[in-house]
């Protein structure tokens, strides 16, 4: 076997750094690449986020006093999200209240009905208007509610990618028999 010469080790090593410096200058360009789109997402998202920012604050202007402190108020409310002119009013109160709560449902309707109304009205209100009550059951807030509720389960279920492609679902509380 022969000695490897010092001139051939020299060569393996400046063929190898060569390489190595190749490879070093595409993953900075590569790089480059990257950091320039993500400057371009990020001014992307910024933009979307004032645009919506700006929308969010129209809208939230737009909707009647809430939290709800009394019986005019809340039919106040109602007839706004009930406008048979448009839906619009309808859906953005769904996606509004969509965006309070914990992803628990009942946490998130405890979330969406103290934002709807006051401690001391909500006191007033129950679901079947029981003791000369307010009944909540035949409100268009209840379906506002509901569906508000889903769609934050919804998305929480998409954001987690389950694979359980079933929606949850709110059901009227159980009646006692007499």
């Amino acid at each position: 076997m022969g000695l490897v010469q010092i001139s051939d080790i020299n060569g393996i090593l400046l063929t190898a750094l060569y390489e190595v410096q190749n490879q070093l200058s595409s993953i900075a360009n590569v790089q480059t690449e990257i950091l320039k789109k993500v400057v371009s997402l990020e001014t992307d998202v910024k933009l979307i986020l004032s645009s919506s920012a700006q929308n969010f604050i129209k809208f939230k202007s737009t909707i009647p006093e809430h939290p709800v402190a009394n019986i005019v108020e809340l039919t106040t409310l109602e007839n706004w999200v009930s406008d048979l002119a448009t839906s619009e009013n309808h859906d953005a109160m769904v996606r509004y209240l969509s965006i309070i709560g914990q992803g628990i449902v009942k946490e998130s309707v405890y979330l969406i009905l103290a934002k709807l109304f006051k401690n001391r009205f909500a006191d007033s209100i129950n679901f079947t208007g029981k003791n000369g009550k307010v009944e909540f059951q035949k409100s268009v807030l209840l379906a506002v509610v509901k569906e508000a509720v889903q769609l934050q389960a919804a998305s929480a279920s998409s954001a987690t990618a389950t694979s359980d492609n079933s929606s949850p679902t709110i059901k009227n509380p159980k009646r006692k028999k007499h």
